[in-house]
């Protein structure tokens, strides 16, 4: 019977959890980029909102939202609970000044939201 040394064992599971992490960040890098551009839905909301294009700006949002729900629960594994509520208040906020037609509260919340957003696709994540 061959015994299996620690070092190998060692080397054996490091491996093994650098591959979990190099295929969960995979996974996350695709997920995100394959879903619709949340980026470009936050800027055209934006836009929408300073033309006073509400119909659109709300529409836009809706697809927002459906994106988002899409992708929170891939994006609550690797991010604290403090930035995905963070998240989630902001579209929230950002849905709402839609709906009261509030062009400087909406551009406002879409550049929050893309901010957070951004931070979501880093590997390193800003504070």
């Amino acid at each position: 019977m061959r015994v299996i040394s620690n070092k190998r064992i060692t080397l054996g599971l490091i491996g093994l959890v650098v591959l979990i992490f190099v295929a969960y960040f995979l996974i996350l890098q695709l997920s995100l980029s394959s879903t619709k551009n949340v980026p470009e839905l936050l800027n055209s909301i934006s836009s929408s909102a300073i033309d006073g294009d509400w119909q659109k700006a709300s529409q836009l949002n809706s697809e927002l939202n459906d994106v988002w729900k899409k992708n929170e629960y891939l994006i609550m594994i690797n991010y604290s609970e403090a930035e995905f509520s963070v998240f989630e208040q902001t579209i929230a906020r950002l849905e709402a000044a839609v709906k009261q037609n509030e062009e400087y509260e909406t551009v406002k919340e879409a550049a929050d939201a893309l901010s957070l957003w951004q931070s979501f696709g880093k590997l390193v994540p800003k504070p």
